[in-house]
């Protein structure tokens, strides 16, 4: 299960068409507290995040600190079209289904 999290729906389902076609189960969530709840309420139990920087009351790199100091070996990936993050996963917006799914591959495989 992959979780994704962005405040605009069609961002979340197209996504979350795109992980689907290569067989992964998906959940949404609007921004970082409702992802943080979702988390918790599974115990950690998602392959992977991706979630937006750029997001009202937490951005992407804040909820990806909240998640590592809960769950330390959650991939979490930050995909924006404003900035990349040196040293943190990172995709940038406009990406194609193949960058996308390289992207989730790659933080699964490394487990950061």
């Amino acid at each position: 299960m992959v979780l994704i999290v962005d405040e605009h729906e069609e961002v979340c389902r197209l996504v979350g068409i795109v992980l689907t076609a290569k067989g992964y189960q998906i959940e949404y969530a609007n921004n970082g507290l409702d992802a943080l709840e979702k988390l918790r309420a599974r115990n950690g139990g998602f392959r992977a995040v991706i979630t937006d920087y750029a997001m009202p009351g937490m951005n992407g790199s804040e909820l990806r600190d909240r998640i590592l100091s809960e769950w330390p070996k959650m991939a979490v990936a930050i995909m924006s079209g404003q900035t990349a993050l040196e040293g943190i996963p990172f995709l940038a917006k406009p990406f194609t289904p193949a960058e996308l799914y390289a992207m989730l591959e790659s933080v699964i495989s490394t487990g950061v």
